[in-house]
């Protein structure tokens, strides 16, 4: 009867968090570190029923929901902070971040206070599901992990007024994102390709051994050749063949030695303009999946940073871009009509040096 009364006891509000946590440290200047107990013990005050639960702890967790501490001396942050799962605005701006937490950290929250034996739970990389709003500017940041880009609810991320000198090529590959303000960096260029994936062969990446047997293969490959070339002549001064035949003969050579480097492919011509062309303000994907691959950026801020000249990614991978800002740069020439997306609809490139 003692056990069936506790279980009387219980209620959903003792379970679970029924109250949504904004939890605002703005301002503070401060704060020069941020710990996991912080964010549950400010979540327990607005739902303090949750203390009779004993994994409490780790709950109370999913009712944060806002997270402001900007304006502060933080010079990083624990990785729990982007593995809140209910958490949709996030902002660190105003502080002294030189670095964000890597892909490989954990964040170890303890479960349970009672005991000598804390249970800990442990969460690894960057896994908030909703988060949307991110604001990381005016901090002293280097480089941004691409695994930010990777969250599946990020739509707008500030990264202004830092020390960035590029960015990672996965910002194309963001599903939701929409607006990136990178202002005020040192940016030069754009991430054109991912880093890792080459194409060709690296002549400066291959050790001495891997040139000299390449060396010694093409040069076994032409004296095979010459060889080969020397019979046949042999043979066509026994033969003595006419200056026809011997036409001939070397044009069936060349064909056959065309035919072991040359794929014949069949080639379909499809006229998509052959009835009419339909005119439309938006790119029209053929399927979901084109869609969903495509950089849904539609606002990209580029102002005060050293670009040269347009970026030649932005054709390509900014398929959607509506506003581009690349005011305050060094820009020479405003490049051709092509050298932008097709869908742009507001450009500013004032205070430049563009003569042309």
């Amino acid at each position: 009867f003692a056990s069936a009364s506790s279980l009387g006891s219980l209620t959903y509000g003792s379970l679970f968090p029924n109250t949504a946590v904004m939890i605002n440290w703005h301002g503070q200047n401060c704060l020069s570190h941020v710990k996991p107990q912080w964010l549950v013990d400010a979540a327990l005050t607005v739902n303090p029923r949750l203390r009779l639960n004993p994994k409490h702890q780790d709950v109370v967790l999913y009712s944060i929901t806002r997270l402001d501490i900007s304006r502060n001396s933080l010079t990083s942050v624990p990785i729990a902070v982007f593995q809140l799962q209910s958490l949709r605005y996030l902002n660190l701006s105003q502080n002294k971040l030189e670095r964000l937490p890597s892909n490989e950290e954990k964040s170890t929250v303890p479960l349970s206070k009672s005991g000598r034996n804390r249970v800990m739970a442990e969460a690894v990389g960057y896994i908030a599901p909703v988060l949307e709003e991110i604001h990381l500017q005016f901090n002293r940041l280097e480089q941004i992990p691409e695994e930010i880009f990777q969250l599946p609810a990020l739509v707008s991320l500030d990264v202004s007024n830092n020390k960035l000198q590029s960015l990672p090529y996965l910002m194309w590959k963001a599903s939701k994102l929409k607006e990136l303000n990178a202002s005020f960096n040192l940016l030069r260029e754009l991430p054109t390709h991912q880093q890792g994936i080459t194409v060709g062969i690296d002549v400066t990446s291959l050790t001495s051994e891997q040139i000299m047997i390449r060396s010694d293969s093409f040069s076994s490959q032409t004296s095979l050749g010459r060889g080969q070339e020397d019979k046949n002549s042999s043979c066509n001064d026994v033969s003595e063949l006419t200056d026809d035949s011997l036409q001939d003969a070397q044009t069936l050579n060349s064909c056959v030695n065309k035919g072991k480097f040359v794929q014949n492919m069949d080639l379909k011509h499809l006229n998509i303009w052959s009835k009419n062309v339909e005119v439309n303000d938006q790119i029209l994907h053929a399927d979901e999946d084109s869609l969903e691959n495509c950089s849904q950026l539609s606002a990209l801020n580029l102002a005060h940073n050293a670009f040269s000249c347009i970026p030649s990614a932005l054709p390509c991978l900014a398929v959607n871009l509506t506003r581009l800002n690349l005011s305050y740069n060094n820009l020479r020439s405003m490049g051709h009509v092509t050298s932008y997306p097709s869908t742009l609809k507001q450009l500013d490139l004032s205070h430049n040096q563009i003569c042309c």
